[in-house]
């Protein structure tokens, strides 16, 4: 029986230019529920207490008075207080009472009955006098190895050989090799009293000089030049911009380095 509820909701809707999905947008009811109403279809609405709060949000959104419209709905469709309780539905997966007294008091029974069976084997054991296994602690590692097999013999652990420095080359004489590195050095050398070289000298020369007795060298900087003696390296000569003279003799390996200036 049309009350004219729905009605009124449709012709406000329509004045005012809006549609049942921009009402459902603001007043956060489905757009199911305000067809619903349009249609006076309440019963698909669940019950009196949504309905009237549905009439309500939506005639405030169209600038109705709810009250006309909640009254009219009470005297047609509005059911009295117990029949418009909702029956109570179980929780998904529970039971009724009257129904656990059947095959479900069963099932619980059996399950108890074995978790005392359970409970009398641990305590009780196999009837000996041994006492229960997780009373006996950890099994005793086995460390010597099966029949028939050899434990592995341990590997060799290596080990790191120094190589001796090659020995001083064993010459008559003296032979001394000049190399000049990272930088233009000066430099006079004379051997057993005769000057074989002298001026400056760029960045990766190097030259070998052989006497029978002595080698003497004046060099202009001492850290741009390396010498050797007999093949051992006389070490720094000295720092950047000393003057340093050099005498190898025969016979020496380590030669006098003298710094003059």
């Amino acid at each position: 029986m049309a009350t004219g509820i729905g009605e009124t909701l449709r012709a406000a809707r329509r004045r005012h230019g809006r549609s049942i999905a921009d009402a459902a947008a603001e007043t956060r009811v489905r757009e199911s529920y305000l067809a619903a109403l349009e249609e006076e279809d309440f019963h698909a609405l669940g019950g009196d207490v949504y309905v009237k709060g549905f009439l309500r949000s939506y005639a405030k959104f169209l600038d109705l008075d709810p009250n006309p419209l909640i009254d009219a709905y009470r005297t047609e469709f509005e059911q009295d207080e117990e029949s418009a309780q909702v029956p109570h539905q179980p929780l998904a997966g529970s039971m009724p009472r009257e129904r656990r007294s059947g095959p479900a008091v069963i099932v619980v029974a059996a399950g108890a009955l074995l978790l005392v069976l359970a409970a009398i084997g641990l305590v009780v054991g196999d009837g000996d006098d041994e006492p229960l296994a997780r009373d006996r602690g950890p099994a005793p590692v086995e460390t010597d190895p099966p029949q028939g097999e050899t434990s592995p013999e341990p590997e060799d652990t290596p080990t790191t050989t120094i190589e001796p420095s090659p020995p001083p080359v064993d010459v008559e004489g003296v032979e001394v090799v000049l190399t000049v590195t990272g930088a233009v050095s000066w430099m006079r050398v004379q051997v057993d009293g005769e000057t074989l070289l002298e001026g400056e000298q760029a960045n990766g020369f190097t030259r070998t000089f052989t006497g029978e007795d002595e080698i003497l060298m004046r060099i202009g900087d001492a850290s741009a030049v390396s010498v050797q003696a007999n093949g051992a390296d006389q070490g720094s000569l000295g720092s950047s911009g000393d003057v340093v003279v050099v005498t190898c003799a025969d016979g020496e390996i380590e030669c006098d380095v003298e710094v003059v200036a």
